[in-house]
């Protein structure tokens, strides 16, 4: 009996390298893609076409690359393959980036990832549909420069948001047709009267983000085998800020209505880049005859609901700030003059803005100067702006605080160089003063 049980826990030890279980993983994701059927999700769309980087959490798998870079050895077993030990630089987010001059999708998972292999798949298939976007419709996405002056304290806007999400939401419960493209039109109503508010650069931004993210939702919830819920638009309508994951959903909201009112509108986008919103008035002509509206309480409550939020963003912000910068443990200050810092990365689903031209970074930024660069990886860092832009006018100040332990550095000769966990830093023309547990680099003036 005690040997029994000796092996049932030596059965059940983790793999300490978990290296078998995360190439499985990654050769299996690349395998439900392949099954994918040519233009099953989108017309002329084929997932296996194109390139995927997969990072495990201790490698990084290369499937289908035209010409790997040499970094990336075969591997054993499956020539084919390519793989880097570690993290690669370049894989940093679920997203789209080159790799040895060839556009490639960039997904991030770990030892601990309890997702199915479907569901992975389903989230490569959503980067990899970036890369035939940005290859077939270039102009499909939202200028993120106008992300960060978008107004989010104005409640008005804040309230036909709220009730035009609430409308879409109710269009795609509605079991009838009829209740369904009456909910439509009202939501398409009470857009126009909001677009009217907004102004012309953050309409573009919210249309622009619905077709290349909401239509990358769309094609990852086909991959999965799965229908748009309504759980998308919350009742209660997204907080201020959330700009960009509101247009998400919005986005794959519209496609989901253009499935039930328009068969084949994916080939009208694929002739000739139009809106969203354009093709779903479109499709409901003639108007509908049923009348839909919100009452009288559930707009005066929509208003007063809008004012709240946008107070508790506020305070929320201020709480976060103080957080962030009360944090105990090791704090890095870069601080450059002229130039400025300039953004050479940054993980836009990962941002928030805290005013006065203040954005926290909380996953990834990198930051470069003539003198060197800065990134700060799984953690959090602060940058200030440098001028009337709160990022793209770039940075004169990044802060890093609550670091675990005292970074590495090296300085010596004018140059300086800090390793920390989730920091690298190296710059040359550049000063370093230590302040207890604070190190301050500044950069010197470019001659």
């Amino acid at each position: 009996m005690n040997f029994i049980a000796l092996l049932v826990a030596v059965l059940l030890l983790p793999d300490p390298s978990g290296e078998g279980r995360g190439q499985e993983t990654a050769a299996a994701v690349s395998e439900e893609i392949r099954r994918i059927p040519p233009g099953s999700l989108w017309p002329g769309f084929d997932p296996a076409n194109v390139p995927l980087a997969f990072f495990d959490g201790e490698r990084t798998y290369l499937f289908r690359h035209p010409s790997p870079p040499p970094e990336f050895e075969p591997l054993p077993g499956r020539p084919a393959v390519r793989v880097f030990s570690g993290q690669h630089a370049l894989v940093r987010a679920n997203t789209s980036v080159v790799i040895g001059g060839a556009p490639v999708a960039t997904q991030l998972s770990s030892r601990g990832d309890v997702r199915d292999v479907r569901e992975l798949a389903s989230v490569a298939v959503h980067e990899i549909f970036h890369v035939f976007q940005s290859t077939r419709h270039p102009k499909w996405g939202g200028n993120e420069v106008d992300l960060f002056t978008y107004p989010i304290d104005d409640a008005a806007q804040l309230q036909l948001s709220r009730l035009e999400t609430e409308a879409l939401r109710r269009a795609l419960a509605a079991q009838r047709d009829d209740e369904s493209a009456c909910w439509a039109s009202v939501a398409l109503e009470l857009r126009t009267r909001r677009f009217a508010l907004l102004g012309d650069a953050g309409s573009a931004y919210e249309r622009g983000t619905e077709l290349r993210e909401g239509l990358a939702q769309l094609v990852e919830s086909r991959a999965r085998g799965a229908t748009t819920p309504t759980s998308i638009l919350p009742r209660d309508g997204f907080p201020a800020g959330e700009v960009r994951t509101r247009s998400y959903a919005i986005g794959q909201a519209f496609g989901t209505l253009l499935d039930r009112f328009s068969r084949g509108w994916e080939r009208l986008l694929e002739t000739g880049d139009r809106p969203l919103d354009d093709l779903l008035v479109a499709s409901l002509r003639p108007r509908p005859r049923r009348r839909c509206r919100f009452s009288r309480s559930e707009i005066d409550e929509s208003l007063a609901r809008a004012r709240r939020s946008i107070e508790l963003a506020e305070l929320t912000r201020q709480a976060v700030r103080k957080d962030f910068l009360e944090r105990g443990g090791w704090k890095v200050v870069v601080a450059a003059g002229s130039p400025p810092l300039s953004v050479e990365r940054f993980d836009p689903l990962n941002v928030e803005r805290l005013g006065r031209g203040e954005i926290l970074h909380t996953r990834w930024v990198k930051l470069a100067a003539p003198s060197g660069s800065i990134e700060v990886l799984d953690r959090r860092a602060l940058t200030e702006s440098a001028g009337a832009h709160p990022l793209f006018e770039g940075v004169r100040r990044l802060t890093v605080t609550g670091l675990p332990e005292e970074p590495r550095v090296s300085n010596s000769d004018g140059s300086v160089s800090i390793r920390g966990p989730g920091l690298t830093a190296d710059f040359r023309a550049a000063a370093l003063r230590r302040d207890d547990q604070t190190l301050f680099v500044t950069l010197e003036e470019a001659r």
